[in-house]
């Protein structure tokens, strides 16, 4: 009798586990396709001759604070979007995106500029990418011909995807 019981409660406890396996939460990735038709429809084309085209790196995890990187580009412009997940319901993530310019673009227009002003750099590096809220900024380390300097980027407008950021030498 005992060992009957102990087969009925073994076999209580295989079902209950076995239900609960199947009450798994649903799988909230978004793929590389449709995050790539959530993120165009962020940034529709503001004509009929305005192409727009976006590709990420990859799915998007279905998890609060998960990030992926995408390109947007509009005609023959690109720019760097982050796509953040900010909430998740249900089956529904919600996402989030924010243009940035990556670091080493950043060393180009600041070596870029620099020269134009007359100051003779060799090399510019910048630690981070400039994220594309206005006040963001990255602080660059400029090296002239002779000595090191710094150099702060400051975006100062954002434009859909167009982030506008002026410069000043660190003192």
């Amino acid at each position: 009798m005992k060992l009957v019981a102990l087969v009925v409660q073994v076999a209580l406890v295989l079902v209950t586990l076995t239900a609960c396996a199947d009450q798994s939460e649903p799988d909230r990735t978004v793929s590389r396709a449709e995050l790539e038709r959530k993120v165009a429809e962020r940034f529709p084309p503001k004509g009929s001759a305005t192409k727009v085209s976006v590709e990420c790196d990859g799915d998007l995890v279905g998890e609060v604070d998960a990030t992926q990187e995408c390109t947007v580009s509009v005609n023959r412009q690109r720019a760097k979007v982050r796509v953040t997940v900010t909430e998740v319901d249900g089956e529904d993530t919600v996402i989030d995106t924010v243009p940035f310019v990556p670091a080493e673009r950043v060393a180009q227009e600041l070596l870029a500029a620099l020269t134009d002003e007359g100051y003779h750099v060799e090399k510019v590096t910048c630690p981070g990418e400039l994220p594309g809220a206005k006040g963001g900024s990255v602080t660059c380390t400029v090296r002239p011909t002779t000595g090191d300097g710094h150099v702060v980027a400051t975006v100062t407008a954002v434009r859909g995807l167009r982030i506008d950021f002026d410069y000043q030498v660190a003192s």
